[in-house]
């Protein structure tokens, strides 16, 4: 008896385990999208939230040291890559440079597009860059709308609807945030999934 509860805490360390996105996989989607050229739509990006992350991430790469907490907090959970290094100036590639600066036009186009207030934006990352699994669990679904492009709503409460009539695949989620707690809602429910 006294082998069978240490087991099953393995067994659910390992479950949880199981959920989270492997590490270096920031680095690895940015590295994905360059390769793809910097299609965008063909990579999945859908929302400001996964831009903004993505555009960030060359910085990251770098070394670069974030005036933004939640930005250093998000890429430093993603493995031990992120060195910070204080008075870096970042230095890019053509073809990066010019990934960075399609996804930072792609942010604001849809912000506009939204009519958001930039409060309710800056709140909804900074409560989605605290948590790694939330942002992969956000970025799951975006790669799921396939051959349209998303009509995007932020309500005041950090809940932003994502609808695609045209898309082939799933076709409507909400991303939602409470208290410190970010995903995905569970469809038909209104509610965020058990943690």
């Amino acid at each position: 008896m006294r082998f069978v509860l240490p087991a099953l805490l393995l067994c659910l360390a390992a479950t949880a385990h199981a959920n989270q996105p492997p590490v270096g996989a920031m680095k690895t989607d940015w590295q994905a999208l360059l390769a793809g050229k910097c299609d965008l739509d063909a990579h999945g990006v859908r929302t400001p939230i996964e831009a903004s992350l993505l555009r960030n991430t060359p910085y990251a790469i770098q070394g670069y040291t974030f005036k933004t907490p939640e930005l250093g907090m998000i890429f430093d959970s993603d493995g031990d890559w992120y060195v910070p290094k204080p008075n870096i100036t970042p230095k890019f590639t053509p073809a990066e440079g010019a990934c960075i600066k399609k996804l930072k036009d792609f942010e604001a186009a849809l912000k506009a597009k939204m009519g958001e207030k930039a409060g309710s934006m800056l709140a909804l990352k900074a409560a989605t860059f605290v948590d790694r699994r939330a942002y992969f669990d956000l970025r799951g679904h975006s790669k799921l709308l396939v051959g349209g492009t998303p009509e995007l709503t932020l309500t005041k409460d950090l809940q932003l609807d994502v609808r695609c009539p045209k898309c082939s695949k799933l076709q409507v989620f909400t991303y939602a945030c409470e208290d410190d707690y970010c995903a995905v809602l569970v469809p038909g429910t209104g509610e965020l999934p058990a943690r």
